[in-house]
């Protein structure tokens, strides 16, 4: 089916013109922009992506073909006064900053329909999303180089007073570069810029702006924000970079911002106990996902220097397993696709596999601790102390000594404390024998010298402790008590009538 985009008439696939204004037609659904020039400038080849208020093309200057990127305000949203206001937000803000990980902004104008549209940068690069969905999980040595540009675009972009409020992988962009991926922030079209007031947070479609998994907690309550919204967001993503999975994440919006908003966030180990992280990273993701601002890091700069900590423990302990012999091995499989549960259980294979290798997990736990400690220590001080690998086996081996001792002593333990509950078992046994059996039965009382009254006094205590016994003494009793009854009743004397 075709339509006419000047009077939406339709058409079959077979007619070509409109026969009420002669307008070329388009097949119906078809994007009318794509082979038209926008601007006088931009020649659109390709539609790359969609967003809740624009679409994103690909393009080329018509004067030198170099590639950019048109982003075109929806058709359905032109009348719509809030969609043309964060069109024009974003615009505005790239406009405003100039940061070599923040898209550059080339152009801005108006298609020949009168939708208002940009140019920018083009990005030919990968997305934080892509990247994690293919390696499932970044280590602490690569996550670094991606999140030092992060920070550096969102403390520039705060420090102008503007708040992104939709951190997340897939606004994360990696171009090659020459030494590393140079990295990109995209869609700023959320962007709360300084001038404008508390503004309605709630979307054409009745939907909270932003995106569940990644928002604040104040966010999800639709309440002010400020640049500490944007470091939670940005915790979410490292904890999805480092383990693969989001700390909160339901196919149910609501119940993912109620999670958000009250559930305690679980720590990386806990989510990939098959991978090591430091102390320290543990505790600043921890209090970037603090649910009180005031509990977070008070500005990205400083969420950055922690980070930088974090990764040189990381560093540390990741040098101390590879000279003690329990070098990093493959994190996961290389597979196209992998679920949540065969990930667990990969991670379980590979638990299995270090434990051949390692006889005691914790002798390597408990040494990365002490030289941890060590280190810690020596930190205070000016110089900062090497460890020969003499000196390194010397404290594997006593720490793999000591623990094989305290493993013994416990064993040891547990062997006395089963030989002296199996001889009290054994005691108890005795003397609850003892105690069971009636007197007349003792050493030293002898049953055929007693006299008759003692021997028949003896076959009732006996009978009596026999539960049998006892039933059969209670119902002779019984049985006496009636014959006596009945006889009395038969031998009183029955009164005559009296005469008068």
């Amino acid at each position: 089916m075709k339509l006419c985009l000047l009077c939406s008439s339709k058409y079959d696939d077979t007619v070509s013109v409109c026969e009420r204004d002669g307008a070329k037609l388009v097949i119906a659904g078809s994007d009318n922009l794509i082979g038209t020039v926008v601007g006088e400038k931009y020649h659109i080849d390709e539609l790359i992506g969609k967003g809740s208020v624009g679409r994103v093309y690909k393009a080329h200057r018509v004067a030198d073909n170099s590639f950019v990127a048109v982003k075109v305000l929806r058709e359905n949203l032109s009348n719509d006064k809030e969609a043309l206001a964060r069109f024009k937000r974003e615009a505005q803000m790239l406009s405003i900053i100039e940061h070599p990980n923040i898209v550059e902004l080339y152009d801005f104008g108006q298609t020949a329909g009168g939708e208002p549209f940009f140019a920018a940068e083009y990005l030919d690069g990968k997305t934080l999303a892509t990247i994690i969905a293919e390696r499932r999980c970044l280590t602490v040595s690569e996550a670094h180089p991606i999140f030092s540009q992060v920070f550096s675009a969102l403390a520039e972009a705060h420090s102008h007073g503007f708040i992104h409020r939709d951190i997340k992988p897939t606004n994360i962009i990696l171009v090659e570069n020459q030494d590393q991926p140079l990295v990109k922030i995209l869609d700023f079209s959320l962007a709360k810029l300084p001038p404008l007031a508390v503004e309605d947070r709630v979307t054409e479609d009745g939907m909270l702006r932003g995106t569940p998994a990644y928002m604040s907690p104040e966010q999800c309550q639709s309440m002010e924000v400020d640049n500490r919204s944007d470091i939670y967001s940005l915790a979410v993503v490292l904890f999805e970079s480092l383990t693969g999975l989001r700390p909160f994440s339901n196919k149910n919006s609501v119940i993912t911002m109620h999670q958000q908003m009250n559930d305690m966030p679980p720590t990386l180990m806990a989510v990939r106990s098959d991978l090591q992280f430091c102390e320290e990273l543990e505790v600043l993701i921890a209090q970037c996902l603090s649910k009180k601002p005031e509990g977070r890091p008070a500005s990205v700069e400083e969420f950055r220097q922690k980070f930088e900590q974090a990764c040189e423990a990381q560093k540390r302990i990741a040098e101390l397993e590879i000279s003690s012999g329990y070098a990093e091995r493959p994190r996961v499989k290389t597979l196209d696709k992998l679920t949540p549960l065969e990930a667990f259980r990969e991670a379980d294979e590979r638990r299995k596999e270090l434990d051949k290798i390692l006889a005691d997990e914790s002798s390597a736990r408990k040494l990365t601790e002490l030289r941890a400690e060590k280190i810690r220590a020596d930190e205070s001080e000016s110089e900062t102390i090497r460890m020969t690998t003499a000196e390194l086996e010397s404290q594997r081996v006593t720490a793999v000594n000591e623990m094989d001792n305290r493993d013994k002593n416990r064993a040891e333990n547990r062997v006395e404390g089963k030989a002296e509950n199996r001889a009290e078992n054994r005691l108890d046994r005795a003397v609850n024998g003892l105690n069971s059996v009636p007197a007349e039965h003792e050493p030293g009382f002898d049953l055929t010298t007693a006299p008759v009254h003692l021997r028949l006094a003896s076959f009732v205590l006996s009978m009596w402790w026999s539960p049998v016994g006892r039933k059969v003494i209670l119902g002779l009793l019984v049985f006496v008590l009636l014959i006596i009854l009945v006889t009395t009743l038969l031998l009183t004397p029955i009164p005559g009538p009296s005469t008068p």
